[in-house]
């Protein structure tokens, strides 16, 4: 099981990046939707990364409210 490292919500408090590091010491991050007044589930995996930065700096480049956050 993962265990959460980071969790980033987007300004509109409708979607979650879940950075995790993965029982093989690795880490990914997963997007979250919110489901009415709850979030939903996770989705899949997004890679397989060395550290929480690198997933971190991973979902910035393809999460477009994250990079604007670090702007």
């Amino acid at each position: 099981m993962n265990t959460v490292a980071k969790q980033l919500t987007s300004p509109d408090h409708q979607e979650q990046i879940v950075i995790s590091q993965r029982d093989d010491a690795t880490f990914t991050y997963q997007r979250r939707m919110k489901d009415g007044a709850n979030w939903g589930p996770l989705g899949p995996e997004c890679g397989i990364y060395d550290s929480a930065l690198t997933a971190e700096t991973e979902a910035m480049q393809r999460v477009s409210w994250l990079a604007l956050l670090r702007q």
